[in-house]
C-alpha cells in the first residue's frame, strides 16, 4: 500500500511580477516570480502581487517497491489561498520503506534531513535544466503540476491525458542569499512555458476541467 509519510511547506517571502502577454513561442521575459497566462476555469484568482514561496519535499513507501524522494516548488497566493505547485521527479532512495521517526517540526526533522541528503541542490539543478520535460502520467515519472484550493481542500492536478501538451524549462538562473540563520544558501529561479490539462480527482469524468497555459516562473532554495 502506498503510503505518504511526510509532506512539508517551507514559506518565504517574494516580490511581485509584471504582467505580459505572448501568445507565440515565448521568449523569457518573466523576470520576477509569478505566472502570466490563462488558468483551467476562469473563475481562479491568482495574484502576482500577493505571492509567497511554498517549496517542500515528499518521502513516499511503498511496501516491498521501495522508498521514493521528491522536491517540489510552490507559490500561494495569500488573499485568494490558491497555490501553483510543480513537483519533480521522484528519485528512488531505498529498496523497502524506511522509518525517519514520523512527521516533526521543520526544522528538526530527519525526513527533511533526508530530503536535503537524497535530493541536493546539483540534482534538483540537473532536473530543471533546460529543455522539453515529462508530465508525470499513471506510467510516467516526470513534473506533476497541481493548483490547490487551500481553503477548500480540493485541487486539480495533472494526472491525465497530456496527448500533445508540454511542460518546457526555458530559463534557468543561479543564485546565492542569505537565510534567517545568516547562512549562504543557494537558489535557482526557474522559468517554466506550459500548456498542461488540469483534471479533478473527485470527478466521474476523465475529461479536464481545463487547460493552464502560460510561463510560470518559481524558485528553489538549497536546503527546505
Amino acid at each position: 500500500m502506498r503510503q505518504i509519510l511526510f509532506f512539508v511547506f517551507l514559506m518565504l517571502y517574494f516580490t511581485s511580477c509584471d504582467i505580459l502577454e505572448n501568445d507565440t513561442e515565448p521568449e523569457v521575459q518573466l523576470t520576477e516570480l509569478g505566472f502570466l497566462g490563462t488558468m483551467p476555469v476562469d473563475t481562479i484568482s491568482f495574484l502576482s502581487n500577493n505571492l509567497k514561496i511554498e517549496n517542500g519535499g515528499t518521502v513516499t513507501g511503498i511496501s516491498g517497491v521501495g522508498t521514493f524522494v521528491s522536491v517540489a516548488l510552490g507559490l500561494r497566493d495569500t488573499i485568494s489561498q490558491i497555490s501553483i505547485s510543480i513537483e519533480l521527479p521522484e528519485i528512488k532512495t531505498e529498496n523497502d520503506t524506511i522509518n525517519l521517526g514520523g512527521e516533526q517540526p521543520a526544522e528538526n526533522s530527519p525526513v527533511t534531513a533526508y530530503i536535503n541528503q537524497k535530493y541536493p541542490y546539483e540534482t534538483v539543478k540537473n532536473m530543471l535544466s533546460l529543455g522539453d520535460k515529462p508530465i508525470r502520467g499513471d506510467q510516467i515519472n516526470g513534473f506533476r503540476l497541481g493548483i490547490v484550493f487551500q481553503n477548500f481542500f480540493r485541487g486539480f492536478y495533472s494526472d491525465g491525458n497530456q496527448e500533445d501538451n508540454y511542460l518546457k524549462v526555458v530559463d534557468l538562473d543561479e543564485d546565492t542569499e542569505t537565510n534567517a540563520n545568516n547562512e549562504t544558501v543557494r537558489t535557482l529561479e526557474v522559468t517554466f512555458d506550459v500548456k498542461i490539462n488540469m483534471f479533478d480527482p473527485f470527478s466521474n469524468s476523465s475529461d479536464p476541467v481545463g487547460e493552464i497555459k502560460g510561463l510560470l516562473r518559481m524558485k528553489y532554495i538549497e536546503t527546505l
